[in-house]
């Protein structure tokens, strides 16, 4: 072998070396910035590190001192025994920066999904310019001859600050119409006396309810949004890994890169006890007739206070069942669909036999089922007697069958990089990346199983009028308040520190 070769082999030999070293500092940046390492296991895994490290340096450039063959006894030269060393050096560094590899490529995985799901900006209100769809006007700036139509009485305030901005981006200040009601100033634009109108994104939902308006989204168009970021009500001062905290769980549709406001389907609280590792996921039916924290003592469907701010649905919530709601989780149910996609499908237990809304027939017992069919069966309500009562049970049910799936066998191993990645579509949420990875190394730590029991709230089907679209009778469910009242004493038990039953979760 020529000394070329040698100095060759040898820079080759030193940038793995130097390779391993920065892979292992990688991987531990990664686990140090995920908090979510219990701390035991991060200081042992970097010590492993550093001695194996340690090792395959000397291994490489020390070099040995002489030795005799235990066998022969003759000496074995220093030249043969360095050779030796630094095979073995290769098959270690190389076998590290594989481990090191795979190792900060799962943790930066986590790390990217945790940061995307933690909403620490806040939530927006989207207000929007909507136009008829077959308007000629394709941006905010064909419209500066055209009058707007506003109406006084929702959401006034930010109104008037979607008009500001517009007035400012076309430099003049536009002609507008007021109107008493959403639904004069929508007749308005369809029949041609305005150009167009300002209101907010999330009440075109409200509008869809409306036999007159069933088909909104379809006839207009939004030229313009404007976005006004939410104030959220200071929080408790909660250690996640010792308090218990109640976590409201949204479920929506927006796939908005900033949490929009909007309409809740799922209505969910996750009322956690990290002591004594208990859950207990209370459910009220979207159309809860009820006071809203905005609504001045009148009453509206639960769904409904979304509109207002996910802080609007959490006060109200809060203002039910007298108890504070710590955190809030948006369940994305088109990211919810990419999920169980992600994990091959999900094994739900069907309690009625039912053909959905959208054509998918499940029979009662244990239904295997894709992104699609999950999510169909999760908003249907129409076919069963019970209605949001049924498709709050089946929502609890298919959550429930993703976590079964997800933390079972090798799911999590076999899917890892579509799961992680699913996540980012399918939950944001505003309780703080630091104190999710504390619980995540919470659990590590103990290992504890968790017990967690459901129970839903229930009511009679009924119609009247609502806050957020007076003058017009709406489906509603009046509250059974006997249900209420026991989902309370459930909250209690929970904070207190008992552990629920499944005689304490009966249907009451």
């Amino acid at each position: 072998m020529t000394k070329t070769t040698k100095k060759i082999l040898y820079l080759l030999g030193s940038l793995v070396i130097l390779l391993q070293a920065v892979v292992e500092i990688a991987a531990v940046y990664e686990m140090i910035q995920s908090n979510m390492i219990p701390n035991v296991i991060l200081i042992v895994g970097i010590a492993i590190l550093v001695i194996l490290q340690v090792v395959t340096t000397v291994l490489f450039f020390v070099k040995p001192k002489k030795k005799n063959d235990m066998k022969t006894g003759e000496k074995i030269s220093q030249k043969k025994r360095l050779k030796k060393h630094r095979k073995i050096a290769m098959i270690l560094a190389v076998i590290m920066i594989l481990i090191c590899g795979l190792l900060t490529y799962v943790m930066a995985k986590v790390n990217d999904a945790f940061g995307a799901i933690t909403n620490e900006d806040g939530q927006y209100i989207e207000i929007g310019v909507y136009v008829m769809k077959d308007s000629p006007a394709q941006s905010i700036n064909d419209l500066t001859d055209s009058t707007f139509g506003m109406e006084d009485s929702y959401d006034a305030e930010n109104t008037q600050a979607a008009l500001n901005n517009i007035n400012d981006k076309l430099g003049r200040e536009v002609a507008t119409e007021n109107y008493d009601s959403v639904n004069t100033m929508v007749d308005a634009l369809y029949s041609g006396q305005t150009d167009a109108m300002i209101l907010n994104e999330a009440y075109a939902s409200i509008l869809e309810d409306q036999e007159a308006y069933q088909n909104f989204s379809d006839d207009t168009r939004i030229v313009y949004t404007y976005r006004i970021k939410v104030d959220e009500d200071k929080k408790r001062d909660v250690k996640v890994t010792k308090d218990p905290f109640v976590v409201y769980i949204s479920g929506s549709d927006t796939r908005s890169d900033k949490l929009a406001t909007s309409r809740s389907d799922v209505n969910l609280l996750a009322v956690v006890n990290p002591e004594t590792k208990q859950v207990l996921l209370l459910n009220t039916p979207r159309d809860y007739y009820v006071q809203t924290s905005v609504s001045g003592g009148a009453k509206d469907k639960l769904t409904h206070a979304g509109i207002y701010g996910v802080q609007c649905s959490m006060d109200t919530l809060s203002m039910l069942y007298d108890t504070p709601v710590d955190y809030y989780m948006q369940i994305n149910f088109t990211g919810f669909e990419t999920m169980i996609d992600a994990i091959d499908g999900v094994d739900v237990d069907v309690d009625q036999a039912v053909t959905t809304d959208d054509g998918y027939s499940f029979s009662e017992g244990i239904n295997t089922m894709n992104g699609k069919e999950a999510l169909s069966y999760v908003r249907e309500r129409h076919h069963f007697a019970d209605g949001d009562n049924a498709r709050g049970r089946h929502q609890m049910a298919v959550i429930s069958a993703i976590i079964q799936k997800a933390s079972s066998g090798t799911t999590i191993l076999k899917h890892y990089g579509d799961i992680m990645d699913s996540m980012e579509g399918m939950f944001v949420m505003d309780l703080s990346q630091d104190d999710l990875g504390n619980l995540v190394k919470m659990q590590l730590s103990d290992g504890s199983s968790w017990n967690v029991k459901s129970y839903a709230v229930t009511g009679e089907n009924s119609s009247n009028y609502t806050y957020s679209a007076p003058g017009q009778q709406l489906y509603v469910m009046e509250p059974n308040q006997d249900t209420v009242d026991h989902a309370k004493e459930l909250i209690n038990k929970v904070f207190s520190g008992d552990t629920l039953t499944d005689e304490d979760v009966a249907a009451q």
